[in-house]
């Protein structure tokens, strides 16, 4: 059975910690489903809530690097 809407929300976020807490709310507000956008890298999706990431080890938006390398949490 497929749904006949879903409903989409859109979260920037400035750093890893304030993407938990954004999703840790939205999951609050019975959100079922998150999934985050290419940027975050492997310890960006490890935090916080279960979600579903799109993935650019290397994202073009940040010069080749993953949001773990931009953060300073991977080399």
């Amino acid at each position: 059975m497929f749904l006949e809407s879903i409903e989409l929300t859109v979260v920037g976020v400035r750093d890893y910690n304030q993407a938990v807490e954004v999703a840790q709310d939205l999951v609050k507000e019975g959100v079922t489903v998150i999934e985050l956008c290419a940027g975050f890298g492997n310890m960006g999706a490890a935090k916080g809530v279960p979600v579903g990431v799109v993935r650019f080890d290397t994202h073009p938006a940040f010069q080749g690097k993953s949001g773990d390398q931009v953060l300073g949490l991977a080399s």
